[in-house]
């Protein structure tokens, strides 16, 4: 019989501290498109249909937008089409000196056991030459020493020794690159599509060089080639290689077409992110195995309200990511006794990387509550908001006044900021208001009344000056851990 504490620690067991990216379903390639990517795949796939000439097509998105979730699979949707379609993740293969010997291997390894392999394999026989030579000349340039090609032959694995035998030039490998896809177009009415992903990730020199390669080798008929990439980062690799140099423009010699991803949501970005990390299971056997309801509760609170916050104080997809994975670690480790406090652990995890001295003076108990609201009055993207997220900040507001620095007593937290909130609801002009925030001054009676609930409500569930030392402590630790 598997006991309770033992169904919570298998729960939390399935939470996942990294999301691995499932592998595509061939058949059914977009049922997890969360973002609707396939709408952009089929904008692609008109692009290069009964393509002849060949086309150079860029993908922009920074990180984040989905580049590689889209990628592989249009690779598959482009496949069930009846395509030859290669996805190519370019920085596993830039521990290679030469990215012609990825390209060709990729396209030897797609062709193997099909109709076509011997075009793949007279491509690679006519490339072997030009890599050894382009690897001699690597050595040369790095240590000095020239070798002629017989002495780096003679150096090498006999294996190499058939493909040295037969030398060849660019215009030979252009004929053999033409004769399959020729061959592929004949066979399957489309062009070949070459898919060449993370390109920006990859060693600046082995990105350039590989652009290189294919302006000057693999610019032939009947095949395409779309590059998915973040155009900012790889921007940095070309001035890290060539200096202050015009980078956009160097790159438009490479591309036919330029297309931009288009941004994702961060709320839906944050929402679809604790699904995958699969939080709410946890919290559902929490509720089920204690004797308190509230985790259920806090977990639809975290799922609702958080991304809805990191949204408002404009984090960045990176930070969400980041965040969602911090949330899921800190899952991991609570009991079925212990109160997370979603709405606050979501408010510092928010403000550790929008605002980390704000963040700080949280953590030491610094703080004034009306500092912390008036920072996301000032700066929050209240379109970004949603519904129900005024009231999310009216609990926010309430129980930051119970942990305020001001809430001297432990039976009575809140009990100053209720003073004054008591105050502007009998409308008295001559008091000094040193506790609420601007947000509660000029607005409504019924935000009043509704701060007033939040503070009583905070005081129920145990909110008091230290909570924020307490839940610091939580996420500073299992971020040392996430960087280890």
């Amino acid at each position: 019989m598997v006991s309770n504490s033992d169904a919570i620690l298998e729960a939390q067991k399935s939470i996942a501290l990294k999301v691995v990216e499932p592998a595509v379903d061939a058949d059914r390639p977009w049922e997890d498109d969360l973002l609707n990517r396939q709408e952009i795949a089929t904008r692609l796939t008109n692009l290069v249909a009964n393509q002849e000439a060949p086309l150079t097509v860029s993908l922009h998105g920074q990180w984040g937008t989905g580049k590689t979730f889209m990628l592989r699979r249009w690779q598959r949707d482009l496949e069930k089409d009846g395509y030859r379609a290669i996805y190519f993740n370019a920085w596993e293969d830039d521990f290679c000196d030469d990215p012609l010997l990825a390209f060709i291997g990729q396209l030897a390894e797609h062709f193997k056991a099909t109709g076509f392999q011997a075009f793949a394999r007279r491509a690679a026989d006519v490339a072997i030459p030009l890599i050894m030579e382009n690897l001699a000349g690597i050595l040369r340039t790095k240590t000095g020493i020239t070798f002629s090609l017989d002495e780096f032959k003679s150096k090498e694995n006999t294996l190499l020794d058939d493909y040295l035998a037969q030398r060849a030039s660019k215009d030979e490998l252009k004929e053999a690159l033409t004769d399959l896809a020729e061959k592929v177009a004949t066979d399957t009415k489309h062009p070949l599509v070459f898919i060449v992903d993370e390109l920006d990730r990859c060693r600046p020199t082995f990105a350039i060089e590989l652009l290189e390669r294919v302006k000057h080798i693999f610019d032939v008929q009947n095949i395409v080639f779309v590059f998915g990439l973040n155009r900012d980062e790889l921007c940095k690799s070309l001035r890290s290689v060539y200096g202050e140099i015009d980078a956009d423009v160097y790159l438009r010699r490479f591309f036919d077409f330029e297309f931009n991803l288009p941004e994702v949501g961060s709320q839906v970005f944050a929402e679809s992110l604790i699904d995958k990390f699969n939080l709410g299971d946890a919290f559902a056997e929490l509720s089920s195995t204690s004797r308190r309801r509230e985790p259920i509760q806090e977990y639809q609170d975290l799922r609702r309200l958080i991304p809805q916050l990191w949204s408002v104080l404009g984090l960045s997809l990176r930070d969400i990511d980041y965040g969602v994975r911090l949330l899921a670690i800190l899952t991991r480790s609570i009991s079925a006794t212990s109160k997370t406090h979603p709405l606050l652990l979501g408010l510092l995890i928010g403000l550790k990387f929008r605002n980390p001295e704000l963040y700080l003076q949280l953590v030491t108990g610094s703080f004034r509550t009306r500092e912390v609201m008036d920072y996301i009055d000032r700066t929050a993207r209240w379109d970004l908001g949603g519904r129900g997220f005024d009231a999310y900040l009216d609990f926010i507001e309430g129980y930051l006044y119970c942990a305020d620095v001001e809430s001297k007593t432990a039976l009575n937290p809140g009990k100053e900021a209720l003073s004054e909130l008591d105050k502007l609801l009998e409308g008295d002009s001559e008091y000094s208001f040193q506790i609420i925030s601007r947000r509660a001054r000029y607005s409504d009676k019924d935000l009043v009344q509704r701060l007033r609930g939040a503070i009583e409500d905070g005081q129920m569930f145990g909110v008091r000056r230290g909570i924020f030392a307490s839940l610091s402590k939580l996420i500073d630790t299992h971020q040392s851990e996430l960087r280890q």
